[in-house]
């Protein structure tokens, strides 16, 4: 149990950084210029720190990833347009997800 608590947030990160990765060269690849680059560049470096310090502190990487996934969920949820459940399912959830388990391995962790 402990290698899953282990291994499990870090493999949903991961994924996560890949997929933002594959997105970032989708918009480089096609039609966008260098603003709308920048834009997809920001959340995915922000998402690579937020991986790399989770990894050597799960501590500071679940409470980044808690709140980063309860962001998500929010801005999900208050959005003026029509509520769509796929980004709350599929980017939300994982990524609170990963938060709850990287606190679980910290606060696991013997010192």
């Amino acid at each position: 149990m402990k290698k899953v608590l282990y291994y499990l947030p870090r493999v949903i990160v991961s994924l996560l950084t890949l997929e933002l990765i594959v997105v970032l060269l989708d918009g480089i690849f096609t039609e966008f210029n260098w603003r709308n680059t920048l834009i997809l560049l920001i959340p995915t470096l922000g998402v690579l720190a937020a991986t790399i310090l989770g990894w050597k502190y799960p501590k500071v990487g679940g409470i980044i990833f808690s709140i980063l996934g309860l962001v998500v969920i929010v801005m999900t949820l208050i959005t003026p347009q029509q509520f769509e459940w796929q980004p709350v399912v599929f980017l939300g959830a994982p990524i609170f997800l990963a938060g709850i388990l990287f606190l679980a391995e910290g606060f696991g962790r013997p010192k």
